[in-house]
This record gives structure tokens, sequence and C-alpha cells, in this order.
């Protein structure tokens, strides 16, 4: 029972981590104004499967283009204030 509330605990830190270090990629992509894996690798700080992962994401709420080949970077389909105004609804 201790086992299980230490694992549920320590996943809930994970997450709680993983969301910080996103709303940090979202900071990289606004100030930046494109998207990309190795970009956010660099100035998050993160490895390339939570770039995907967060790239995949940034896509999946509109807030960067989707893949097209020979492209390297995702272009912003939103600005902060859009998303911010997004957020608070």
């Amino acid at each position: 029972m201790l086992l299980n509330l230490l694992k549920e605990k320590k996943e809930e830190d994970e997450e709680a981590r993983e969301e910080q270090l996103y709303h940090r990629a979202l900071e990289v992509v606004f100030d930046e104004g494109k998207a990309s894996t190795s970009l956010l690798q660099r100035k998050v700080g993160i490895g390339y499967g939570m770039s995907v992962r967060f790239i995949d994401r940034l896509e999946a709420e509109g807030i960067i283009t989707p893949y097209c080949k020979g492209e390297s970077y995702r272009k912003l389909l939103m600005t902060r204030q859009a998303y911010e105004s997004k957020e608070k609804n």
C-alpha cells in the first residue's frame, strides 16, 4: 500500500514537471516564432522523445503547422496573445 502511494506520488511529480517543461517550450516557441524538436532540445534542455511529444501536442492544439517534408521548422499558427486568451476561456 505504501509503495503504491509512493509510486503514485512520483508519477504525479513527473507529470507536473513535464507540464512545467511544456509551458517553457511554449515560451520558447512564441519567443522564437518557430518550433522544431532540436530547438526545444537546446532551449528547454529536454531529450528527443519529450521534444517530439511536445511538438505533437503543439500541433494538436493548433499552435504550430503540421509536418511538411523538407521544412526544418514548424511555423506558428497562433500568437502568444491568442493562446493566452484561449486558455482563459
